[in-house]
């Protein structure tokens, strides 16, 4: 019960729910998660956006080796690191 008490008052910390339990995530917003599948789809690699509530985030392209990296590059316009041509 008191830390049940403590966590409910300013600066109290929260008691465990349980041995490892780890944070519930955020549901995602369903306009991002169409945006990744979209991204994902025509990159031809994984897409996952993290955007936080103030207004900034990371969207990160995975790759699993320098082929699937050119062809990435090659959709979104950018060719000169691999061929050294703009």
């Amino acid at each position: 019960m008191e830390a049940l008490a403590k966590a409910g008052k300013p600066g109290g910390s929260p008691s465990p729910v349980g041995v490892g339990a780890a944070p519930k995530p955020l549901a995602q917003d369903p306009d991002l998660a169409r945006l990744e599948t979209d991204l994902a789809e025509w990159l031809g690699a994984r897409v996952t956006i993290d955007y936080g509530g103030d207004g900034r985030g990371r969207l990160i392209v995975e790759f699993a080796d320098l082929e699937i990296l050119e062809g990435v590059l090659e959709r979104i316009g950018y060719r000169s690191w691999l061929t050294g041509v703009n």
